[in-house]
């Protein structure tokens, strides 16, 4: 959070609101971050907190509370060369959990009060919203690939099967699942195994508990939590697992959903599970409202069907 001042001559104007702001921007950061979003919280006028709206109201000292959602210069330019060998083109960085929520989030969930839990590959973001406006974010270095190599070093597995053992995982333990899970023949061994599922559940269900247990004392911490009255989003391939709702309910209360895409991006009804694109999705639709682009439909959509279609 960061706050910012600037005096007023007698009451708020428009130019007092752009001062103020481009100030707000103004992060004073350390040369290896780079600032990655910046949302407006709230304003104060001479010791009046909460103003959503000043413009007019007389005053002498305006304050501005923001925001402020920064990482790593390394790694983002890790991400840069990355996409430029892939041949494509970066015209902006956008945080991984806003682009999610974008992808996501309605006006209504917005405005509700509702917390996107986007789990990646190798972290796992996660975006507050209330009031219409993004209120808390947070990254956690936890995602599916630490599930799998937690599933491959229980099991003495390759990565491989550990990926495709963990498709058969339940987030929740539950004593009546007794079976067994078979687990793809090595090309070294030429045969298969199997593996309780009681054992495989056990795993999963601390790693995710875990994750689960991190984010909900930082939101706790920040009294965040009671703000969620529109509950809570899982986005993100690590969404796909098995009961991942019941362990989030268990976690946080309150609602638990796996998301499902905002009206207006299409090119994804085929796919069996479209809540794992919302961060890529998220990152077209907010480069499109940046660049000024005045249909949602183009190029957003054609640009999707390109990317996860091939066409």
């Amino acid at each position: 959070m960061m706050v910012t001042q600037w005096p007023v001559d007698k009451t708020v104007t428009d130019n007092d609101l752009a001062e103020i702001y481009n100030r707000s921007c103004d992060t004073g950061l350390e040369d290896d971050r780079v600032l990655l979003d910046i949302s407006e919280l709230g304003y104060g006028l001479d010791g009046l907190d909460g103003i959503a709206s000043p413009k007019g109201m007389s005053g002498r000292l305006l304050k501005l509370r923001t925001l402020v959602v920064h990482g790593s210069k390394a790694r983002v330019n890790d991400a840069k060369t990355a996409a430029t060998n892939a041949k494509l083109e970066i015209s902006e960085s956008y945080f991984a959990g806003r682009c999610a929520a974008e992808a996501v989030l309605t006006p209504e969930d917005k405005t509700a009060g509702t917390l996107v839990i986007d789990l990646g590959g190798g972290s796992t973001s996660f975006v507050a919203f209330a009031d219409g406006r993004m209120i808390y974010a947070g990254v956690v270095g936890v995602g599916g690939d630490h599930l799998t190599n937690d599933i491959k070093l229980a099991f003495s597995l390759s990565l491989s099967q550990a990926e495709t053992v963990k498709r058969s995982a339940s987030a929740i333990f539950s004593p009546e699942r007794t079976g067994r899970v078979e687990v793809p023949s090595s090309l070294t061994s030429g045969s298969s195994a199997t593996i309780s599922m009681r054992a495989l559940d056990t795993v999963v269900n601390a790693r995710v508990g875990e994750l689960f247990s991190i984010i909900r004392e930082k939101l706790d911490a920040e009294g965040i939590l009671h703000r969620l009255s529109g509950g809570i989003v899982l986005s993100g391939g690590g969404a796909r697992l098995t009961n991942i709702t019941s362990l989030a309910r268990s976690m946080f209360g309150g609602i638990v959903r796996i998301a499902t895409l905002i009206p207006g991006i299409e090119g994804l009804e085929k796919e069996e599970f479209p809540a794992q694109y919302a961060t890529i999705a998220g990152a077209l639709l907010l480069e499109q409202r940046n660049s000024g682009e005045q249909s949602l439909f183009d190029p957003i959509t054609n640009i999707l069907k390109k990317f996860f279609k091939g066409q």
